[in-house]
């Protein structure tokens, strides 16, 4: 058997190679429990997002802002 001799760039490839994936795994996880709904979906429209969009003043100005 060929052991392989590890090095200080093998183990930063494979340690961000881990790293970078575990997001994607938390991801994959979250969709598997809610059965492929959106987050969005299960706290119902009235809890997300800021309110409805209308014209605000501007503090500095004064002027009419989306």
């Amino acid at each position: 058997m060929h052991l392989v001799r590890p090095n200080r760039r093998r183990f930063l490839a494979t340690a961000g190679a881990f790293l970078g994936a575990a997001p994607f795994h938390a991801l994959a996880c979250r969709v598997a429990e809610t059965g492929g709904t959106s987050i969005a979906a299960e706290a119902g429209a009235s809890a997300v997002g800021y309110g409805p969009l209308g014209p605000v003043a501007d503090g500095t100005t004064g002027l009419p802002l989306l």
